[in-house]
């Protein structure tokens, strides 16, 4: 696959990036292809799929980022039962005495320490075709050991398996022999009672309900890298069993032109779960005291909201974004800490489930360090690569775009469809872009014309880069994709 490598801006708090760009069909299909034939093989258990799969990449952000495996852990956890046994000459219960026995706990994921650092996606901006739709997606990295600060960010979870009451032989279910003892005295119903007359020796057992703290995985930015995304797809992010219904990301057309406006202005987010005994909290449960901010417009029409991210309030209609982990704090909801419960099994047994631990609000708090988005794959690597056509790159850092704003908009695209004169950006940003792809010869050569490392302006050209036509239009002839 040909692609080209050049340096990225470094060291950023806010970015303003422009591109044109076509997907041919035929792309788009492989990549879905790409991704259904990884969920096929996953049969039900855990997979690591390649960096990028299902995503037909337009801009490839830094080296590869690293993740821990989850796997499926069984706990062994002692238990102790006592044994009895039914004595037919007396009519009564023998104690056979207690045995502790192994037994495995219930399964749940946790990172596999055991097995560092597998690949997981770069940095981008593309098209994700991980779902039914064919959506515009994208994925900003924070710095990996710049930890955010994160409370009570807790699973409840059963200690032990159900089922721990002790064992009766020869006594449910099989009557006494004939002569073994007083009928009258000796009779067993459905459900299985003691004997009439006869009291059994007291059967209890406690089931006990944890609380399993996970904040020390979720600050822990090597395993986990805080992010800002689009839509969540794949198996690294939160919020990947939700359904993508209408109101949650941007569709994309094969072999059509799109420009993409994209804004990001990192910020400080600050988060909180809830604590509730409502069966059936509000929409959005938790609350926002601080969000980043993120500014779409694509083909000239600005979307916000969970079109523009799926990290924020179900009921949002604004440009606020938080990272992936503030997202899951303020979606974390807890329960207040129940009296304990008695069942009675009507045989004179009894099971108390015990809630050990009280709850603790969730609270999240991060203030990114700027980042970088160095080396910049275009569209990806021998890899992720994928056809696509492109024109036109612009990244500028530093600096805002409200995308909302009809007039802002002509910095990029005309009031015809087509490409703007790049001296309206710069007028408008009062700069020159830090990277710039304009002409045939820039794409091909790999030449930025942009103000970044202007002395080392040469990037990297692997294989042959092909010019297309017609030129780049939202509302004209298509043309046929190469």
């Amino acid at each position: 696959m040909s692609y080209i490598i050049i340096d990225g801006p470094e060291e950023f708090t806010s970015i303003v990036v422009s591109l044109w760009f076509r997907v041919p069909q035929i792309s788009i299909d492989k990549a879905r292809a790409q991704w259904a034939a990884i969920q096929s093989a996953l049969d039900g258990g855990i997979v690591d799929p390649p960096p990028m799969a299902g995503i037909v990449p337009l801009l490839q952000f830094g080296d590869t980022i690293k993740r821990v495996r989850s796997k499926s852990v069984e706990r062994s956890v002692p238990r102790t039962t006592t044994d009895f046994e039914w004595n037919h000459s007396t009519c009564g219960w023998d104690n056979l005495g207690t045995n502790t026995v192994d037994v495995t706990g219930p399964r749940f994921f946790e990172p596999d320490l055991s097995e560092k650092l597998n690949n997981r996606d770069y940095g981008f901006i593309g098209v994700d075709c991980r779902t039914d739709r064919t959506l515009f997606n994208y994925l900003f990295y924070c710095n990996q050991g710049d930890d955010p600060t994160v409370e009570g960010l807790v699973l409840q979870e059963f200690d032990a398996p159900m089922d721990p009451l002790q064992n009766y032989h020869n006594a449910f279910w099989t009557p006494p022999g004939p002569g073994s003892c007083n009928p009258d005295k000796c009779t067993f119903t459905n459900p299985p009672l003691p004997p009439i007359d006869y009291v059994c020796p007291q059967m209890n057992a406690n089931l006990t309900l944890k609380f399993r703290d996970d904040t020390s995985l979720f600050t822990n930015t090597e395993l986990f890298p805080e992010c800002f995304a689009g839509v969540a797809t794949g198996v690294d992010l939160p919020g990947t069993d939700v359904p993508l219904d209408s109101d949650i990301g941007i569709d994309v057309t094969g072999d059509h032109w799109h420009h993409v406006a994209l804004c990001l202005n990192i910020k400080k987010v600050q988060t909180k779960g809830i604590i509730t005994s409502d069966s059936d909290p509000p929409v959005d449960a938790g609350s926002i005291d601080s969000a980043s901010e993120i500014f779409i417009a694509l083909d000239d029409t600005n979307y916000q909201g969970r079109k523009a991210s799926f990290f924020q309030k179900k009921s949002a209609d604004d440009n606020s974004i938080l990272t992936a982990t503030g997202w899951s704090v303020f979606e974390n909801v807890q329960r207040p800490t129940p009296e304990p419960i008695v069942i009675d099994d009507l045989g004179g047994h009894t099971i108390t489930t015990i809630v050990d631990g009280t709850p603790v609000q969730a609270k999240y708090s991060y203030t990114p360090k700027p980042i970088s988005i160095t080396p910049i794959n275009i569209p990806g690597n021998s890899d992720t690569t994928f056809n696509v056509e492109m024109a036109k790159l612009q990244i500028f850092t530093d600096v805002l775009m409200d995308t909302s704003v009809p007039d802002n908009l002509r910095v990029f695209v005309t009031d015809k469809g087509k490409p703007a004169s790049l001296s309206k950006a710069e007028e408008f940003f009062g700069k020159k872009p830090e990277v710039l792809l304009d002409n045939v010869s820039d794409w091909k050569k790999a030449i930025n014309r942009g103000t970044l490392n202007p002395d080392i302006n040469q990037g990297v050209v692997i294989s042959t880069i092909d010019s297309y036509t017609p030129s780049p239009n939202l509302f004209g002839d298509q043309g046929k994709p190469n």
